[in-house]
């Protein structure tokens, strides 16, 4: 990454590589960095959190406001409701399985 970027990641903890995201934040290198995800999850006495000034550590929460939390009950109502009445649920990915 050029100097002076921000690393985000909110989707896969093995994909940064810890001791290199905190050696790049150091030599200030990284301006920055934010992960939701870590390699282990939850972390243990053993495996704890990074930790760094420029380095902010969130619990597997990214994805959360009071709005995305009424649209994940909405959209999984009206997939209920869909398959009750023989239908398709909306974004179905198996197609077939239930008989629609």
């Amino acid at each position: 990454m050029s100097r002076g970027s921000y690393l985000i990641n909110a989707a896969r903890g093995p994909l940064v590589d810890l001791d290199a995201l905190l050696a790049a934040l150091h030599s200030g290198h990284l301006a920055g960095a934010a992960l939701d995800v870590l390699p282990v999850e939850p972390p243990t006495r053993e495996r704890p959190a990074p930790r760094h000034p420029r380095l902010i550590v969130t619990p597997h929460a990214a994805w959360y406001s009071p709005t995305a939390e009424e649209e994940v009950v909405r959209q999984a109502t009206l997939s209920v409701k869909a398959v009750l009445e023989g239908r398709e649920p909306p974004g179905a990915v198996v197609r077939g399985k239930f008989g629609y």
